[in-house]
């Protein structure tokens, strides 16, 4: 990592300089896990703020029906209701069309996952 870190100094930077110069001390956030933690800063990133599961869920399932690259996706409530089946079928389907699929779920906050809802 220090490395990869290294490297990328001068872009990040520069990035801190731009957020600083757009937002002032909000920016110390990022300062601050840029320098503490090395973590690395993104721009360009936008945010769109769901009230609720009928606007969460729609978003959620045009999301990962348009990955082309890889789903990860963690839960700690995973259940096996209309739901959690719909995003199972998403999710299998695509792991068949090639996209790296990754999925956490909690043991305990999800231990009322059916066997049979274990497709592959």
């Amino acid at each position: 990592m220090t490395q990869y870190y290294e490297q990328l100094k001068p872009q990040m930077e520069e990035r801190l300089q731009l957020l600083e110069a757009e937002i002032g001390d909000m920016a110390f956030p990022f300062r601050y896990l840029y320098y503490q933690n090395q973590s690395l800063i993104s721009t360009g990133n936008s945010v769109t703020l769901l009230n609720n599961g009928e606007e969460k869920f729609p978003a959620l399932y045009t999301a990962l029906q348009n990955a082309r690259s890889h789903i990860h996706i963690e839960y700690y409530i995973f259940n096996s209701d209309d739901v959690g089946n719909q995003i199972t079928d998403i999710l299998i389907n695509k792991k068949k069309e090639g996209v790296e699929v990754r999925v956490i779920v909690d043991d305990v906050g999800s231990n009322r996952i059916k066997e049979n809802s274990k497709k592959t």
